[in-house]
C-alpha cells in the first residue's frame, strides 16, 4: 500500500506505505505521518505494538495537536521478536502531564526523537506553573538498563518541585534555579522503579515550615540534593540532603513510611503509616536528639517564612483518638544543658484517645518515671493526666547542668506529682492544672542568692531557702537534713499547708497560697530556732516567678534582730510583696542585733 490515508483514534494518516517484506519471516513494515489531537496519538501507542516499548509515553495526560512521523517493524512469524521503532513527534504549545509525579509542563514546543529504547531531544522549551524551562532528552544506561533522561534546568518554586508529595506544598514557599533529572527506563527495573527523580539547587530564598530539620529559614543557604523514585502502586523512595545540615531517606511501601535521618539536631529512625492508621503502631528509635537544636530551627522557620501562611484552624486540632499506637525511643536528648539517656514512651489506644503505658528517662543524676493518659469528652476535647516521680541522687547538680542554679549543692529525694489539665499534653497552663504533689528531700546545702536570681525549676521554695541568713551561720552556706511538702493545685495557684525544713540551727514551716497565673501570694512563715541557737533574718522577702515550680520562692527575708520564733505573713506581687510581723517572743526585743 504506498501513499495510504485514513484515521485512527481521531488522528489523520497521510503519506502513508504499508509492506510485507521477507515472506519466510514476514515482516509488516509501516511507514508514514500521524496529524492530530495528542491525546490521540497516546490513545493509539497504548493499543498498538508500542505500548510495551513505549509504556512511559501512554500514561501521559495531554492536550494540544501534535505532528508524528513513525517508522514501524512488526514481526509476523510469531517467534518472539521485537517491534522496532523509529519516529519524531513534534510538539507545537501542547500540554504534558505526568500523572506518576504530579508535574505538568505547558507550552510544550520541540522535537522528541524516539525509537523503542529511548526518547531523544535536543532541545525542547517548556514551562512548569508558569516559569520557563530548557528540557533535553538524551538516551542513558543506568546498570545495564535503557533509559530516556530528561534534563531541565530552569528557576522552579519548591511547591512546584514537591508536586509528587502534595502534603508537603503548602509548608514551603519560594524556589531557585534547579538542575533537575527524570530518569524513565525503557524496560522494567529490577527494583520495580517507574520514573527517578534528582533534582540539585541552592535553597537560598527557598523557606520551609516541614516538620523536624526539613524546617528551613528563608535566609539559609546551602545546596539541596533531592531525589525520587516512583514505583508502582503510589510507592516511592525519597531521599534528601542539604549542604552539612541533613540527610535523609525515605520510603513507602503499601501506605507504610519507613525513614531514617542523620542531622544536627537528630539521628535515627521511625515508621508509621501514611493515614496513621490507627491500629498500626508507629515507631520511633533515636539516638540522639537536641530538643534546643530542633526548637530553634521551626521557630527561626516560622518567623522568617512569611510567604508561608498556614491557615490555623481550631477543628484541625489533633485529637487523642486520631493518634496510633506509639513506641518511642531515644538513646540520647539533649534538653538545653542537660543529656538525659534511654528516654523511652509507650502508648496504647483506648476508645476515648491515648493511656500512656510509660514514660521514663533517665539523666546523670535524676530519673523520671511516669504513666497517664491523653483522652477527649463531651465537656473537653483534650483531658490530660499525667502522673510521675522524679528521683533525684543530686538535684543541685541538676539544676547546676541546666543553668539554672549553682546554689543548691548535693540533696537527694523523691518528687511524686499526680496532674491533670483540660488541654492537650503540649499545652500545659497553670490556670488549668490541678492535682496534687509531694516532695521528700535530704541532705542538702543552699548557698547565698544573688538578688534577681533566675527562675527555677522544681517544686522546692528555693529562693526562700537561699535569703536566709541565721546569725551570720548561712554565710558559708546553709546545711539542712530534710524538706518535705504537700501541695494542691487549682484555679491558677498552688497551696501548701506543711513546707517544712529541718535543718541543725532552725526549723521552717511556710503556709498559704502561691498565685501562679496573677503572679502573687498569700504566704505565712514561721521560723523556729533549734535550742542553743539564735536565729537573725537580714533581709527582706520578696518573690519571684519559677518557672515549672509549684511553690513560688522568697527574695529576702526582713530586717530584724535575733528570733526566737517569729511568725509573718507575705503578700502581694511576687516583685513587690509586702512582708508584716505577726507574732515574735518578748525576749526577742532585748536582744542586741549583734550575732
Amino acid at each position: 500500500i504506498d501513499q495510504g490515508q485514513g484515521t485512527i483514534f481521531g488522528a489523520k494518516l497521510a503519506n502513508t506505505t504499508v509492506s510485507i517484506e521477507k515472506l519466510d519471516a514476514p515482516l509488516l513494515v509501516i511507514k508514514g505521518d500521524v496529524a492530530g489531537p495528542l491525546t490521540d496519538l497516546v490513545q493509539f501507542v497504548g493499543a498498538s505494538p508500542l505500548k510495551e516499548p513505549l509504556a512511559f509515553v501512554s500514561s501521559l495526560q495531554t492536550t494540544g495537536h501534535v505532528n508524528l512521523g513513525l517508522d514501524l517493524e512488526i514481526p509476523l512469524s510469531g517467534e518472539s521478536q521485537q517491534v522496532l521503532v523509529k519516529g519524531q513527534l513534534a510538539f507545537t504549545g501542547n500540554e504534558l502531564f505526568l500523572p506518576d509525579t504530579g508535574y505538568r509542563f505547558k507550552e510544550v514546543n520541540g522535537v522528541l526523537r524516539f525509537t523503542e529504547a529511548s526518547l531523544e531531544a535536543e532541545q525542547i522549551r517548556a514551562s512548569l506553573d508558569s516559569y520557563p524551562l530548557s528540557l533535553r532528552i538524551d538516551p542513558m544506561d543506568i546498570d545495564g538498563i535503557n533509559h530516556s533522561r530528561i534534563a531541565i534546568q530552569g528557576f522552579i518554586p519548591l511547591t512546584s518541585l514537591l508536586a509528587p508529595i502534595p502534603d508537603w506544598k503548602n509548608k514551603v514557599a519560594g524556589g531557585s534555579d534547579w538542575q533537575v533529572t527524570l530518569d524513565i527506563p525503557m524496560q522494567d527495573r529490577p527494583d520495580g522503579v517507574d520514573l527517578a527523580v534528582t533534582a540539585i539547587g541552592d535553597m537560598q530564598g527557598v523557606s520551609s515550615q516541614l516538620p523536624l530539620f526539613f524546617a528551613k529559614p528563608a535566609q539559609q543557604t546551602g545546596t539541596m540534593r533531592f531525589g525520587l523514585d516512583v514505583l508502582a502502586d503510589g510507592d516511592m523512595n525519597i531521599r534528601a540532603a542539604l549542604s552539612d545540615s541533613y540527610q535523609a531517606y525515605a520510603e513507602r511501601r503499601q501506605q507504610r513510611w519507613s525513614v531514617e535521618a542523620d542531622s544536627v539536631m537528630l539521628r535515627g529512625k521511625a515508621s508509621f503509616m501514611e493515614d496513621f492508621t490507627l491500629d498500626k503502631l508507629m515507631s520511633v528509635d533515636l539516638e540522639r536528639l537536641d530538643l534546643a537544636a530542633l526548637q530553634a530551627s521551626i521557630l527561626a522557620a516560622s518567623d522568617t517564612s512569611s510567604q508561608v501562611k498556614p491557615q490555623a484552624n481550631p477543628e484541625d486540632d489533633v485529637l487523642p483518638t486520631q493518634i496510633p499506637p506509639l513506641k518511642v525511643r531515644i538513646a540520647q536528648l539533649d534538653w538545653n544543658k542537660v543529656r538525659l539517656r534511654d528516654v523511652s514512651l509507650q502508648t496504647h489506644r483506648t476508645k476515648a484517645g491515648m493511656e500512656i503505658d510509660s514514660l521514663k528517662l533517665s539523666g546523670p543524676y535524676v530519673t523520671v518515671e511516669g504513666r497517664g493518659s491523653w483522652q477527649t469528652a463531651w465537656r473537653a476535647p483534650h483531658i490530660t493526666r499525667f502522673d510521675f516521680t522524679v528521683t533525684a541522687e543530686n538535684l543541685g547538680a541538676t539544676l547546676a547542668e541546666m543553668g539554672h542554679t549553682q546554689n543548691l549543692e548535693n540533696t537527694e529525694g523523691v518528687a511524686t506529682f499526680r496532674w491533670r489539665w483540660q488541654d492537650a499534653p503540649q499545652n500545659f497552663d497553670w490556670a488549668k492544672l490541678t492535682g496534687d504533689a509531694d516532695i521528700h528531700f535530704k541532705n542538702g546545702r543552699l548557698q547565698q542568692v544573688e538578688a534577681g536570681a533566675g527562675r527555677l525549676l522544681g517544686i522546692l521554695n528555693f529562693r526562700t531557702l537561699l535569703s536566709l541568713d541565721f546569725g551570720g551561720q548561712v554565710r558559708e552556706g546553709f546545711a539542712f537534713d530534710k524538706i518535705s511538702a504537700h501541695h494542691t493545685f487549682a484555679n491558677g495557684n498552688a497551696y501548701s499547708d506543711d513546707f517544712k525544713i529541718e535543718s541543725k540551727v532552725a526549723v521552717i514551716n511556710m503556709q498559704g497560697r502561691i498565685g501562679l497565673v496573677k503572679e502573687d501570694y498569700d504566704q505565712t512563715i514561721t521560723v523556729v530556732p533549734v535550742v542553743g541557737n539564735t536565729l537573725t533574718l537580714i533581709g527582706t522577702v520578696a518573690g519571684g516567678p519559677v518557672t515549672g515550680v509549684l511553690v513560688h520562692v522568697f527574695q529576702k527575708l526582713l530586717g530584724v534582730d535575733k528570733l526566737a520564733g517569729y511568725k509573718y505573713t507575705v503578700k502581694g506581687s511576687w516583685e513587690q510583696p509586702k512582708v508584716t510581723l505577726l507574732d515574735a517572743p518578748p525576749a526577742a526585743n532585748d536582744e542586741s542585733t549583734e550575732p
